[in-house]
């Protein structure tokens, strides 16, 4: 599957505006999506996902040809892959209660991982992005190769089976809206507390943990997360608060060159439609670039300091 895409800022300040302008423009309300990223880095010389003993089982036909294909990719290169939670706000501030078992020998990183492979999500790879030929507005497009795999447990498991560790975790607070196979999603990330368990967490500097970084336990609520005042316990990625606008397309049947083009048409087509109320932008492709370096001369190549590719 490939994914084009375009991208623009929306100022906190202008949420509602954008989001009554796609409400009219697609007919139908805003919907409100909460998700708990979590990032794996994958090993420096990349393995595949050769390891599969934690895979669930049995595997639909089509899941067996998502994971084949997502192991020819990380073969060819290792990347920070995410394992994705659908959550509600009701789930942010809940107490960390361990069970007997839970609270067990191995204490609450055991606990978190436990909890989070018996809690179905979805693996998400992305390849680095490339402008979409041709001039002018097209230019604006952007188009990468992307893998989703929904609806899966044990995900941290498969990961660690394989050699990927847990980096960082962020939630993603999004409002989407849908017209005419276009996605319409205003997204924006937010940092969450260090693990007191870990060295690390959220989007902390990486070069400053002193042990393994590990998942929480418990969020903390969902006022607080959303909050941007500085006592926040979490805080927007982004510090203006910014809201990201993504117009996006999904092309299955990504080897039809007839069917790219279609999608660049109608990205296209919607770029001048919002010309005016929207200022779609150039993209950096290395602010979407979770591709891990190989090693040179046997010698390991430092992680990145901040996650990315979070979107």
């Amino acid at each position: 599957m490939h994914e084009l895409f375009l991208t623009a800022v929306v100022p906190d300040a202008e949420l509602e505006r954008a989001k009554a302008l796609l409400q009219g423009l697609s007919g139908m309300a805003a919907y409100a999506s909460i998700q708990r990223v979590l990032y794996f880095a994958g090993p420096p010389q990349p393995r595949g996902l050769v390891v599969r003993r934690s895979l669930p089982t049995p595997l639909l036909p089509t899941q067996v040809r998502l994971w084949s294909e997502l192991h020819q990719q990380l073969s060819r290169q290792s990347f920070v892959v995410q394992a994705r939670y659908a959550l509600q706000p009701a789930d942010f501030g809940q107490p960390p209660l361990l069970s007997p078992v839970e609270g067990g020998g191995d204490g609450p990183a055991a606990v978190s991982t436990a909890r989070l492979n018996s809690t179905p999500g979805t693996l998400r790879w992305t390849d680095i992005p490339d402008p979409t030929p041709g001039g002018g507005g097209n230019r604006l497009v952007m188009q990468r190769k992307k893998i989703e795999i929904a609806d899966t447990r044990g995900l941290p498991a498969i990961l660690q089976d394989n050699n990927y560790r847990f980096k960082a975790e962020l939630v993603e607070e999004s409002f989407a809206f849908f017209a005419n196979n276009n996605e319409y999603a205003l997204v924006r990330l937010h940092r969450l507390p260090t693990n007191p368990a870990s060295g690390a967490g959220g989007m902390a500097d990486m070069a400053t943990a002193t042990t393994v970084p590990q998942p929480l336990v418990a969020l903390p609520p969902w006022d607080e997360v959303v909050s941007s005042a500085p006592t926040a316990a979490a805080l927007p990625v982004d510090p203006a608060g910014q809201w990201l606008l993504f117009v996006r397309r999904h092309v299955l049947d990504d080897t039809s060159p007839e069917k790219m083009a279609s999608a660049l048409e109608a990205l296209d087509a919607v770029r001048t439609q919002l010309a005016g109320a929207f200022f779609f932008r150039p993209v950096d492709r290395r602010a979407h670039d979770t591709r891990i370096e190989r090693p040179v001369n046997n010698m390991p190549v430092p992680l990145p300091q901040r996650v990315r590719g979070t979107v």
